[in-house]
């Protein structure tokens, strides 16, 4: 981690309330990997106190820029709206940890690793693209699900990733999406009701990763565990200090200690590592 002072290339709304943030890192300082996050103090102003943490998009190590897709919630977001070209970014990165890589299958099911299919569930989107990318130049096969309420609320996914994509629209209003969540979307198409989208392997060569809505990744935790595939989630969490001192962004875990903490042992952690309910 290093206190790092990024400087702004881009800023702008992608779908109804996203918008994405282009930096450059500068010249030595480390760049992410997939799953990591960074802190952003918006203002110099006492309010708001809090650094905001925002998970990574994008990173390209040759030409130093990196992205974020954020949601404009409330007033830290509303203030990261105006950000311009030429601004400075007050940063801490990286931080966290990354996702890991598929595992390989047994020999006798014929070897290699699993298929990565990643859930990105609304503002998941972001982290998602970042892996999916990173997956697809280490040369797997990544299938990425995207569910959002609606079609405004989806980018052109297009720009973001060269993986295999499939779309879950609530109301079903975007062209060529599955009419309903992403678990539906998951269970219709990867289950094998439709089509073939395990790349001619069968659907328990899965390894599954999710970003996105608590609900969202309980279910998807649900829906492994009852394949026993293995789950790997990104938990988004409120953080204070975000270096592992507040305690402030713990969740319930299946583990003797109770808890863990997002910002120091996560983002990433095992899907049945977590108390979903």
């Amino acid at each position: 981690m290093e206190h790092i002072r990024a400087l702004v290339t881009g800023n702008q709304e992608i779908a109804d309330g996203y918008y994405e943030l282009e930096f450059v890192l500068p010249e030595g300082s480390p760049g992410p990997a997939p799953g990591q996050f960074l802190t952003i103090r918006v203002d110099e102003a006492n309010i708001p106190l809090l650094r905001r943490p925002f998970a990574y998009s994008a990173w390209d190590a040759e030409s130093r820029r990196a992205a974020i897709i954020y949601q404009r919630r409330g007033n830290a977001t509303k203030i990261l709206t105006g950000k311009n070209s030429h601004d400075r970014l007050d940063i801490l990165s990286p931080l966290g940890n990354r996702f890991p890589l598929p595992s390989a299958l047994p020999a006798e099911v014929g070897g290699g690793s699993r298929r990565p299919v990643l859930l990105a569930g609304g503002i998941g989107m972001g982290p998602m693209f970042f892996f999916a990318e990173d997956l697809a130049n280490r040369g797997h096969d990544p299938l990425l699900i995207v569910g959002a309420r609606s079609a405004s609320l989806l980018p052109d996914l297009t720009r973001y990733s060269r993986a295999e994509t499939l779309v879950a629209t609530d109301d079903g209003s975007a062209p060529g999406s599955f009419h309903g969540n992403i678990i539906g979307a998951l269970d219709h198409y990867a289950g094998g009701n439709e089509g073939d989208l395990s790349g001619n392997r069968a659907a328990d060569a899965f390894e599954l990763y999710a970003c996105g809505p608590h609900v969202m990744m309980g279910a998807a935790q649900q829906w492994a565990r009852q394949r026993n595939l293995p789950l790997w989630v990104s938990m988004e969490q409120t953080m204070g200090c975000a270096v592992g001192a507040c305690m402030g962004c713990v969740v319930p875990v299946n583990d003797d200690k109770k808890y863990a903490r997002v910002c120091s042992e996560g983002p990433i952690f095992p899907g049945g590592y977590i108390q979903w309910r």
